[in-house]
């Protein structure tokens, strides 16, 4: 009987999964990226083409996993960040020679009253290696210090959601997050 109301469930997932629900089952493609660090005035549009490459391959699922650009799919991450860096969350070339990056960048304040509030700024942007870029979205949040907060950045072909928590450790900032995305 247990047997049976196992086997049912698992029919029932992976039905409503074809449904297009987004809870993943066995054999459904899902990607977990550990995020690039960057200076956050890492400059990109001087950036050469093969660091370009360099950052979207590292930011692709593992081999053999084929999830195009536009296809749901959701990361988890668990990043320590110092000041003045940046995240690098997406990458992938849209076009030969141009690059879609998502990149969030966390800064720490203090209100009047001693609490931390965390402002996270988001930036969805396209880069070639002609050397122009192109901001596509720049979302920005404020949060207190351990509160969760959802940012959203879209580019017209695709859109970001990220559940985000912010915490401070010493001097630098932990940045706890998932996003899907969705066409």
């Amino acid at each position: 009987m247990l047997v049976f109301g196992l086997a049912a469930i698992a029919i029932f997932v992976s039905r409503r999964n074809e449904q297009g629900n987004g809870i993943p089952f066995a054999g459904q493609p899902t990607r977990k990226v550990i995020p690039l660090k960057v200076t956050a005035d890492f400059d990109w549009a001087s950036a050469e083409e093969s660091t370009l490459e360099e950052f979207a391959a590292a930011l692709q699922p593992e081999e053999g996993a084929s999830i195009a650009p536009k296809d749901a799919r959701i990361k988890e991450f668990d990043v320590t960040l110092d000041p003045g860096e940046s995240i690098v969350l997406e990458g992938y070339e849209r076009e030969e020679g141009v690059f879609v990056f998502s990149r969030l960048t966390p800064t720490v304040t203090l209100s009047d009253d001693g609490v931390a509030l965390m402002t996270i700024e988001g930036e969805r942007f396209s880069v070639d290696v002609s050397g122009s870029s192109e901001t596509l979205s720049v979302p920005r949040v404020m949060t207190r210090e351990g509160y969760r907060a959802m940012i959203s950045m879209s580019d017209g072909e695709s859109y970001y959601q990220l559940g985000l928590t912010a915490t401070r450790e010493n001097d630098q900032i932990r940045l706890i997050g998932s996003e899907s995305v969705s066409e």
